[in-house]
């Protein structure tokens, strides 16, 4: 769902009526991240993450949308098999510590993204 929701975003992102500075798209970038692990941690039972993943996913390819064709094609097949690569694993090993430790690690990393950008954004 993640990687629909970044092709869906391509052909939309040309089409919004205002521009979009990269700071504010690096950093809804970043929140993204961080709200899906907080949604892992705080509801780890929750039904329909598949909905909110195409939803983030589309703020992550609002970042892609200028890129050249041929490039995220290339991107698109090296995605797709890191993806599967990932989800085995996780379908093999997937425990609640294992979740939560993930989870944790995500909200760091998009907490930690988050915030480097506001600092270069004042400086």
């Amino acid at each position: 769902m993640y990687l629909a929701g970044e092709w869906i975003a391509r052909p939309i992102a040309p089409r919004i009526p205002w521009p979009l500075a990269p700071r504010f798209i690096e950093a809804a970038m970043a929140l993204t991240v961080a709200y899906l692990a907080v949604e892992i941690l705080a509801l780890p039972a929750a039904g329909k993450r598949w909905a909110v993943v195409l939803v983030l996913g589309l703020f992550h390819g609002l970042a892609f949308a200028a890129l050249p064709a041929t490039y995220l094609a290339g991107a698109t097949l090296i995605q797709c098999v890191l993806i599967a690569i990932l989800a085995w694993a996780a379908l093999r090993w997937w425990t609640t510590m294992i979740r939560r430790a993930g989870a944790i690690s995500l909200l760091v990393i998009g907490l930690g993204w988050f915030a480097m950008r506001l600092m270069i954004s004042r400086s």
